[in-house]
C-alpha cells in the first residue's frame, strides 16, 4: 500500500464512518463496565474521564485527563465545545493508559488555556474533522515521554487546529500528525522528533491542506522526524530544519503537482545531523533565503530533485556541503533555481551535484564555485543542464564532469578551472584553464568549447576529441593520443615555454598552428599526426624516430625556427620523410639531427628527412649533426622537393669499393651501376649523392682518379673508350642543391 492510499485509509476508518467509531467507544465502555452512551449525544464520555466535563459541554477545570491512569475517550458533535480553564489536557497520561478524543461538526470545538498532550506515557489519539476546532494557548505535544505514543487527525475544509505556540511530533516516544482534505493548522514552530529516540512523522496531503507557522521547521531535531507534503498539500514555515543535532535524522519530502513547501527563510538539510530532501513528481519548494546542504562539520545530507515540473527555488546561495557531506541530484527533468551556488564551501566539507537528464537543469542567477576549498564536484550528464550569469570557478580539488551534458556559463570571466574537467559534452563559455588545472578527454568522448580556451595547465586527449570553436592560447602542455583537436577561428597561438605533444596513435590536428619562440611541437610515441592547416614554426619541432607529421598545407620556418629530428633505424629513406607536407616548405633557421638511443648509422644509410608536394624554397642556416666514427660523414641534400641525410664517407666519394683509393677498380663498379635511375648508393656508383648512376658520376670519378683518403689526386687523368665517350655526352646533366656536413 503506497503512503498516500495507507493514510487515505486511516482517515477514513477514523473520520468517514463516525457510526462505527461511536459503536465501538460503545463497545469498550461497555468492556471497562461504564455505562453505555447514546449513539445520538452529542457529549460522551467513556471510562477515565477526569474532571467530568458537563453533559451539554461548557468549562472544564485543568488539569483534564482522557485516559489518566487506563481506557478514556471522549466524543463531541452537534455543535457541542468543551473548553479546559487554567490548564492543560492530556490525552494518556501514564504507561499502559489510553485516551481519545473525536470532535466532529461546525461547533464541537475544544479549547484549553495550555498546553494539550497527546499520549504523554501513554497512548493518546486526537481527531478533529468537518469543521470542527482545537484552540489552545500553548502547545501541541505527540508522544511526550519514551513509551508514549500521541496521534493527531485533522480531516476536512473549515477543521482548525491553532496551536498558540509549538506543535512537537515525537518528544521522546512516537508521535502521527496528519492533516489532509483542506484542513488548517497554525502553529509558531514545530519540530518533529525532538529529543534523542523520539519519533515523530507529519503529512500534510489534500487540496487546500494548509500547515502555517510563524517560526521553523524543524524534521529531525535530535530524534528521527519524518516530514511528507503530499498531493496538493500546503506548508508553511519561516524556516526549515531538516536533521538539527548530531543525532537527528530528518527526511522530508514534497511529491505531486501542486505539493508545496514554502519557506520564508533559509532551509537547511542536516545542520548537524542526517538529513534527506526529496522533492519528486512535480512538487515545489520554494526558500526565499539561503538553502544549505550538509551545513556543519560531521553533517551528512542529500537532496534530490526528480521529475517533469519539480522544482527547488532558492532566492539566494545554494550551498552543497558547507562544513559536512551534501550531495544534490536533479533528475529526469527537475529543476533547481538559485541565485549563486557554492559546492564544497570549505577546507572539510565534501559536496557532490549531478544533473542528469534531458530538461533536467540548474538555474544559477550568479557564479558557481566548484569546491572552495573543499573536495566538491559537479557532474553534468545525459542532457542535463547547467547555466550561470556570473563565472564559473573550479577550484583545486574540484572536479567538473562532463558526459552529454551542458555547461554555459553567461559572463565574459567565463569557466576557470584550477582543478580537473573531465569528459565530454559542451561548455557554452570560455575556459581558462590554469597551471594547476586540467583538462582530460578519454574514452571516446567529444568535449566542445564555445568560447576561447586559454590553457596554462594539461590538456590530455586520449582516445577523444577536443573542439574549441574559436581560438586556442596554449601557454601549457597540449597532449593527444589517437584522437583529434580541433581549433576553429584564429586557430592555436602556442607561446613560449608551450607544447603541443603527439604522443601515440592517429590524431587529426585541425587549425592555423602559430608556433610561437620558445614554444614546442612534439611528434613521438610512432604516432601519425595529421596537420590540416598551415603551420607557422618560428619555435621547435621535433619529430621521433617512428614518427611521422604529415602537413596537409604550407609549413614555414623563421630564423629563430628549429626542426629537431631524431632518427633511428625505422626512418632510413623511403618515399616519405618524417616531415611531409602537402603544400609548400619554406625553411630557414636551424635543422637539429640527434640519433636514437643505440642506434648507429653505417656507410650507404640514407633518411630523407622533409618532402613537399609543392616544393621546398630555402635551406636551414644551421644544421646540427651527431658526430659518426669511421671515417664517415653526414650529406646533407636539397632538392626541389625533398631533404635528404645520408652517411658518406670522409674520402674520395668515387671510391666505390671503398678501399680507401681511386682506382681502375672503382670504374669497374661504376660501370656495373651505370643507368640506375633511383636508390642507387655509392657502392653502385652514385659519386655525387643523387641516388643515381650516370655520366656526372663518371665524371666525379676521373676528376678524383689516384686521390685516397689523404692523399689528392696526381698525374694523368685517364681517358675513357670512346663508346664510353659517346654515352657520357649523350646523357643530360641534373641541377642539385647539396650540402655535406
Amino acid at each position: 500500500m503506497t503512503l498516500v492510499s495507507c493514510c487515505d485509509f486511516i482517515f477514513a476508518y477514523r473520520f468517514r464512518n463516525l457510526g462505527r467509531a461511536v459503536a465501538a467507544l460503545v463497545a469498550l465502555s461497555a468492556f471497562a463496565g461504564g455505562p453505555a452512551p447514546s449513539a445520538l449525544a452529542a457529549l460522551t464520555t467513556v471510562g477515565n474521564v477526569t474532571p467530568a466535563p458537563p453533559t451539554a459541554g461548557g468549562n472544564v477545570a485543568a488539569p483534564f485527563f482522557v485516559g489518566d491512569s487506563s481506557f478514556g475517550s471522549l466524543t463531541l458533535t452537534a455543535a457541542t465545545a468543551v473548553n479546559v480553564t487554567g490548564g492543560s489536557a492530556t490525552l494518556g497520561d501514564d504507561a499502559g493508559a489510553s485516551g481519545l478524543i473525536s470532535t466532529t461538526g461546525f461547533g464541537s470545538d475544544f479549547t484549553t488555556a495550555a498546553d494539550i498532550i497527546i499520549g504523554n506515557r501513554g497512548t493518546g489519539s486526537f481527531s478533529a474533522a468537518a469543521q470542527s476546532r482545537i484552540t489552545l494557548t500553548d502547545d501541541v505535544l505527540l508522544g511526550v515521554e519514551d513509551g508514549g505514543k500521541g496521534d493527531l487527525f485533522v480531516d476536512g475544509f473549515g477543521t482548525i487546529v491553532n496551536a498558540g505556540d509549538d506543535f512537537v511530533v515525537g518528544q521522546s516516544g512516537v508521535g502521527i500528525a496528519q492533516i489532509s482534505g483542506g484542513a488548517t493548522i497554525l502553529a509558531d514552530a514545530t519540530v518533529i522528533g525532538s529529543l534523542a529516540g523520539g519519533e515523530g512523522t507529519l503529512t500534510v496531503t489534500g487540496n487546500s491542506t494548509l500547515w502555517r507557522q510563524d517560526n521553523t521547521m524543524t524534521v529531525g531535531d535530535a530524534g528521527q522526524g519524518n516530514l511528507q507534503v503530499l498531493t496538493q498539500g500546503r506548508l508553511e514555515s519561516t524556516n526549515g530544519i531538516v536533521g538539527n543535532g548530531a543525532t537527528g535524522v530528518g527526511t522530508a519530502t514534497v511529491s505531486g503537482v501542486g505539493s508545496v513547501w514554502e519557506v520564508n527563510g533559509s532551509l537547511t538539510v542536516a545542520l548537524s545531523g542526517q538529513g534527506t530532501l526529496s522533492i519528486v513528481d512535480g512538487g515545489k519548494v520554494t526558500t526565499s533565503g539561503v538553502a544549505k546542504i550538509a551545513s556543519l562539520a560531521g553533517s551528512e545530507a542529500t537532496a534530490l530533485v526528480s521529475g517533469s515540473s519539480s522544482r527547488w527555488n532558492v532566492g539566494t546561495t545554494l550551498t552543497v556541503g558547507e562544513f559536512g557531506r551534501g550531495v544534490l541530484r536533479i533528475l529526469s527533468g527537475g529543476r533547481v533555481h538559485s541565485t549563486n551556488a557554492i559546492i564544497s564551501d570549505n577546507a572539510t566539507a565534501r559536496g557532490e551535484a549531478f544533473v542528469d537528464g534531458s530538461n533536467s537543469v540548474w538555474e544559477i542567477a550568479g557564479t558557481l564555485d566548484v569546491s572552495e576549498p573543499g573536495e566538491g564536484s559537479l557532474t553534468i550528464t545525459n542532457g542535463g543542464l547547467v547555466t550561470t550569469t556570473g563565472i564559473a570557478r573550479v577550484g583545486v580539488n574540484g572536479e567538473l564532469a562532463m558526459g552529454g551534458g551542458r555547461l554555459d556559463v553567461g559572463a565574459v570571466g567565463g569557466l576557470n578551472n584550477q582543478g580537473l574537467v573531465r569528459g565530454g559534452g559542451r561548455i557554452g563559455a570560455a575556459v581558462t584553464n590554469a597551471a594547476a588545472g586540467e583538462i582530460r578527454v578519454q574514452g571516446g568522448n567529444v568535449l566542445v568549447i564555445g568560447g576561447t580556451l586559454t590553457n596554462s595547465g594539461v590538456i590530455n586527449v586520449d582516445i577523444g576529441e577536443l573542439e574549441a570553436l574559436t581560438s586556442v592560447v596554449n601557454n601549457g602542455d597540449i597532449t593527444i593520443s589517437t584522437g583529434a583537436v580541433r581549433f576553429q577561428g584564429t586557430g592555436l597561438d602556442n607561446n613560449t615555454g608551450a607544447q603541443l605533444a603527439i604522443t601515440g596513435g592517429e590524431v587529426d590536428v585541425v587549425g592555423l598552428i602559430d608556433n610561437n619562440a620558445g614554444a614546442q611541437i612534439v611528434v613521438g610515441g610512432k604516432a601519425t599526426a595529421v596537420f590540416h592547416d598551415v603551420v607557422t614554426n618560428n619555435g621547435q619541432l621535433h619529430v621521433l624516430p617512428g614518427s611521422d607529421a604529415l602537413m596537409l598545407e604550407n609549413l614555414s620556418f623563421s630564423a629563430s625556427a628549429l626542426l629537431g629530428l631524431q632518427l633511428g633505424a625505422s626512418d632510413e629513406a623511403d618515399e616519405f620523410g618524417q616531415v611531409e607536407v602537402g603544400g609548400s616548405a619554406t625553411l630557414a633557421g636551424t635543422l637539429d639531427v640527434k640519433l636514437a638511443s643505440g642506434f648507429a648509422p653505417t656507410l650507404g644509410d640514407s633518411f630523407r628527412l622533409m618532402t613537399a608536394t609543392a616544393g621546398i624554397t630555402g635551406t636551414f642556416a644551421t644544421t646540427t649533426l651527431p658526430t659518426l666514427g669511421g671515417g664517415l660523414s653526414w650529406d646533407v641534400d636539397y632538392t626541389a622537393t625533398a631533404l635528404t641525410l645520408s652517411v658518406v664517407t670522409d674520402g674520395p666519394s668515387a671510391d666505390f669499393d671503398l678501399d680507401g683509393d681511386v682506382d681502375a677498380n672503382d670504374l669497374a663498379k661504376w660501370k656495373i651501376g651505370f643507368g640506375k635511375t633511383q636508390g642507387a648508393e655509392p657502392f653502385d656508383g652514385d659519386a655525387d649523392g643523387d641516388f643515381d648512376v650516370d655520366a656526372n658520376d663518371y665524371l666525379v670519378w676521373q676528376r678524383q682518379f689516384g686521390s685516397s683518403s689523404a692523399t689528392p689526386a696526381v698525374g694523368a687523368v685517364p681517358e675513357p673508350a670512346t663508346g664510353l665517350m659517346l654515352a657520357i655526352v649523350a646523357l643530360a646533366f641534373g641541377a642539385k642543391r647539396r650540402r655535406r656536413g
